[in-house]
């Protein structure tokens, strides 16, 4: 409606066609072309003219509006709910288990060896020599004596040293551990849906009709009937007569016509709408754990072993020399001059040899042992249920309406110049 005014209002200006003349000629003499009697005058005439004024006037016309109803409508929507649930959860601990071991330890004994070895020494020997002069005769006199010497003899010898061992302590510690919960949230969202609107289609369809007539028909058949009277045997006798029958039947006429029909055509249109959802949003607390910890100690303990201590030993054995005995002769006499010769002899050494032994000794060793303990652990599940609501939607619909629009129009007016 506001448009149609707005049209009209561009309208109004006035169009006047008027007849401008100078200001001189207002007054014009007869004979010229302001229209007037064909007698002239001394004076001039007024002349008149036709102009068109424009005129407003207001009309009713009918016009098409669309208008919305509101509408009652129910939806179905999910809505998820936290139900909680408590399980029994299965979790490993470590105990420390106190077992008693053996292990090999390895020490060192002395082991006596005895090897041969050589040394060289000085060796008198004579050879012998024929002199015709005086000579000193050098006679052997052997002679037996005691001659001490010492020796090295092996001896067990058990001693006492300190053994460091490490041991596993268990300690118990309290530890902070993470974990994290999912708390649920109403939340307001924002989305668009399709509702569906039926709108009026006008379409066309060809029917068959039948437009036919029914019509009676005639038809003859034979008929054969018994008769119960004489014909000459007295048995009776079947005799053949016409017979006719007049049916009703249906002629029909087949007519094609064009037929319109109205149908309701839906049309999809987006409408926003709010919906709430919980949603779970994850948060992360912190509890204190007794945690088992082994810390490695160090302990002493003393232990025995058997080393072999060299010791010294004095001994005796007997020992033959010869002692040079000299006498002067005045024969021919052969003699042995003595000479020094080098000799190698051997002889037993005692070598002390170390000699790696070991032997099984116990220990106590803490051994971590897994058990299997059980807690109560309480969980939130999402169940889904649907709901039921009921919203109002505003439905468009068309309707006429008349309204009042100024019209201008031209009228022609008589003005005189």
């Amino acid at each position: 409606m506001t448009s149609s005014i707005q049209r009209a209002r561009l309208l109004i200006p006035l169009v006047i066609v008027a007849c401008v003349q100078p200001a001189n000629a207002f007054w014009r003499r007869c004979g010229g072309d302001c229209g007037c009697a064909a007698t002239c005058e001394t004076s001039c005439q007024p002349c008149q003219r036709t102009v068109m004024v424009p005129q407003t006037s207001y009309e009713t016309r009918t016009i098409t509006v669309v208008e919305y109803r509101p509408e009652e409508r129910t939806r179905t929507y999910t809505v998820h709910r936290q139900v909680p649930e408590t399980r029994t959860v299965e979790y490993t601990v470590t105990v420390p288990r106190y077992e008693q071991r053996t292990r090999e330890v390895s020490y060192t004994v002395q082991r006596p060896v005895y090897e041969t070895a050589t040394r060289t020494i000085n060796v008198v020997q004579c050879r012998p020599e024929e002199r015709t002069q005086t000579y000193t005769v050098c006679r052997q006199v052997p002679e037996t004596r005691s001659v001490e010497y010492t020796v090295t003899v092996p001896r067990q010898e058990t001693r006492t040293r300190e053994v460091k061992y490490t041991i596993q302590k268990p300690v118990m510690e309290t530890k902070q551990v993470e974990y994290t919960v999912m708390i649920p949230r109403q939340e307001t969202l924002q989305a668009t849906r399709k509702v569906c609107r039926m709108v009026a289609e006008t379409r066309t369809r060809t029917v068959c009709e039948d437009q036919g007539h029914w019509e009676e028909q005639t038809s003859q058949t034979a008929q054969t009937s018994q008769n119960s009277g004489n014909c000459g045997g007295g048995c009776g006798c079947a005799t053949t007569q016409p017979c006719t029958q007049t049916c009703r039947v249906w002629v029909p006429k087949p007519v094609t016509r064009e037929v319109q029909y109205t149908v309701m055509r839906p049309q999809m249109e987006e409408v926003p709408y709010e919906y709430t959802v919980t949603r779970c949003h994850p948060e992360t607390r912190t509890r204190d754990v007794q945690v088992c910890r082994m810390v490695p100690e160090e302990q002493t303990k003393e232990v025995q072993y058997t080393v072999c201590v060299p010791e010294q030993k004095t001994m005796s054995r007997q020992v033959t020399e010869y002692r040079t005995v000299s006498e002067e002769k005045t024969r021919s006499f052969t003699v042995q001059v003595p000479y020094t010769v080098q000799k190698e002899i051997p002889y037993q050494v005692c070598r002390m040899v170390s000699e790696q032994k070991t032997r099984e000794v116990p220990y106590t060793v803490c051994v971590p042992e897994q058990k299997t303990m059980t807690r109560q652990v309480t969980e939130c599940r999402d169940v889904a249920e649907e709901r039921t609501c009921t919203y109002t939607v505003r439905v468009p619909y068309t309707t006429e309406k008349q309204i009042q629009v100024p019209v201008c129009r031209l009228v022609p007016q008589t003005v005189t110049e």
